[in-house]
């Protein structure tokens, strides 16, 4: 864990790769495909430094060559199952959920009390405390694989791409632009932002935008600016 920089005790992150290279090298059936967080922490456990020469030797197993500018999406269309573990919910599991793929995490750090809804309707279906429990159901899953609930975020999902589409550069571009348009005419950094964000509103609904109430500076009638 040098410098803090990364989060998931050594140990552990170590023993997460373990329990897959040995299901790799057990069932000849499956591949699978690593997209380290950090490459040089990746090659530095000790798991690595013992078995990678063996687990790429197996075919059946590919390490992306620059993970930091390559998208999980990138892969999840020819995966069954996409694993995720770290401190909190990452991103990049979000990515692959938002496309529908079949998704878990291994929560080590137990946030069950931060991500108590989560808890209530995925607890050992998307999210796991234990990896033995997590394998086993992934292994499950391999000799049922119509199991509608084991990694299914069909629930949520909505809520992390409501879209769907592909398309939000477009958007945050069409945003930028409007806000550019505004600037240039005089108005008020504040002002642009209501303007940009009633535009989105009137294109995609209200439920894409989140309201809240916030105090700009010295009030003479202690009014405050909706902000979307």
């Amino acid at each position: 864990n040098k410098d803090l920089i990364q989060l998931m005790p050594k140990n552990l992150l170590n023993l997460f790769y373990e329990i897959f290279f040995n299901y790799l090298m057990s069932d000849h059936e499956i591949g699978i495909i690593i997209k380290p967080k950090k490459e040089h922490f990746f090659y530095e456990l000790p798991i690595v430094k013992d078995r990678l020469n063996k687990i790429i030797d197996s075919k059946r197993c590919h390490i992306t060559s620059k993970p930091f500018q390559t998208m999980p999406s990138t892969y999840s269309p020819i995966s069954d199952i996409v694993v995720s573990t770290g401190t909190f919910l990452s991103s990049a599991l979000m990515e692959c959920v938002s496309k529908k793929n079949k998704c878990v995490f291994f929560d080590y750090p137990n946030l069950n009390q931060v991500e108590k809804e989560l808890y209530a309707w995925g607890k050992n279906k998307v999210i796991f405390t234990s990896l033995e429990l997590m394998l086993k159901s992934i292994v499950q899953f391999k000799k049922n694989p119509k199991d509608k609930d084991f990694g299914n975020w069909d629930s949520i999902s909505y809520q992390v791409d409501p879209f769907f589409d592909n398309d939000g550069s477009l958007r945050v571009s069409n945003y930028i632009e409007i806000l550019y348009q505004y600037f240039n005419k005089g108005y008020t950094s504040n002002q642009c932002i209501v303007y940009a964000n009633k535009f989105f509103i009137d294109k995609f609904g209200t439920d894409k935008v989140i309201n809240y109430k916030r105090n700009y500076g010295k009030k003479k009638n202690n009014s405050s600016t909706n902000i979307y």
